[in-house]
């Protein structure tokens, strides 16, 4: 090979990675700007959102709603913690939501554990005959909880991953002793790219109590707080483009009582969770990084429109993934 062939050669290699690093720097994200009812905040155009990461600007490319069929996975808590009243509610919003669904959109299903396992793409007949089951307390409840375990399961369960792909978890505990962390299920979201939209049955606290010494002058005591280390499902919901509602069914667990207002308010829960599912923006952008993924990034709508609409949610994924070249 000549000299000029090397240098014709090498230039080609340049111009070609430097076309695919170009094309790696931008991503796809599904970001939803949702009202206070579910429903998507319609005619909205890039320059009405400010996307920063690390105190600079991310360039927004184009935005174009997606409202094709969905497939989506529901997670429901069977666990003896629960009253057969509070699995009563799970099983009417789930029957709620997909009576009111649309006819292209798939569903799964399962529960805490593992115990119960439907596929995306289960006929509803079957899915629906279930949940009377449960309903008639026909279904033994059980211990296992393992709600990360589960959530990461079932978003690896979506193949091919696709933007638009969600899954609906209700449940009344976080976690019991089980391997998988917060952090596993989180990364797990991110690289799927699957949305978690959550209800919970009780106020989820994670964290520790910390004790420190204080006082006044020779009167000394100890003070004890709850410190939270952002590891709850509402930040595991939220950090994945989704969010969570909390619904505590009473302390203990076992007072709770299914009555008309309950069910009224758990099918409101499912409608403004499926419409948040139904649509969203299909949002590109431009990170301009070498970096194979971004973190701490925000996106907010611009401070005029923020000042109009105080209530609307940005909803999108606390990480960006990114091709690598």
């Amino acid at each position: 090979m000549t000299s000029l062939t090397r240098a014709v050669v090498l230039a080609l290699s340049l111009v070609t990675a430097g076309s695919a690093f170009s094309q790696c720097r931008e991503s796809e994200l599904a970001v939803g700007l949702v009202l206070p009812d579910g429903h998507l905040l319609r005619n909205a155009r890039p320059e009405q959102l400010l996307g920063e990461s690390s105190a600079k600007k991310i360039p927004l490319l184009g935005m174009s709603v997606d409202n094709g069929p969905r497939r989506i996975v529901f997670v429901m808590d069977l666990s003896r913690t629960l009253s057969l009243d509070a699995r009563r509610l799970e099983v009417r919003f789930l029957q709620h939501y997909m009576q009111t669904a649309r006819s292209g959109d798939s569903f799964g299903l399962r529960t805490l554990g593992g115990k119960h396992n439907f596929e995306v793409g289960t006929q509803t007949e079957i899915l629906t005959s279930f949940l009377a089951e449960v309903e008639k307390g026909l279904t033994e409840p059980h211990g296992d909880v393992g709600a990360y375990e589960t959530v990461a399961d079932a978003a690896k369960s979506f193949s091919p991953p696709a933007l638009g792909n969600a899954i609906v978890l209700l449940t009344g505990e976080i976690e019991g002793s089980h391997r998988t962390r917060f952090g596993d299920a989180q990364a797990i979201l991110w690289a799927r790219q699957v949305r978690l939209f959550a209800v919970s049955l009780s106020p989820l606290y994670v964290g520790e109590f910390d004790t420190t010494f204080g006082g006044v002058g020779r009167d000394w005591y100890m003070v004890t707080g709850f410190v939270g280390n952002r590891e709850t499902l509402e930040d595991l919901a939220w950090g994945s483009g989704g969010f969570s509602i909390i619904r505590p069914t009473d302390r203990p667990h076992q007072s709770f009582q299914l009555t008309d207002v309950a069910i009224k308010t758990t099918e409101s829960d499912a409608d403004i969770i499926r419409r948040s599912i139904d649509e969203f923006y299909r949002l590109r952008l431009n990170l301009n990084t070498s970096d194979s993924r971004v973190h701490s990034w925000k996106l907010d709508l611009v401070p005029d429109l923020r000042k109009k609409l105080p209530q609307a949610s940005v909803l999108y994924p606390a990480e960006i993934p990114i091709c690598k070249p």
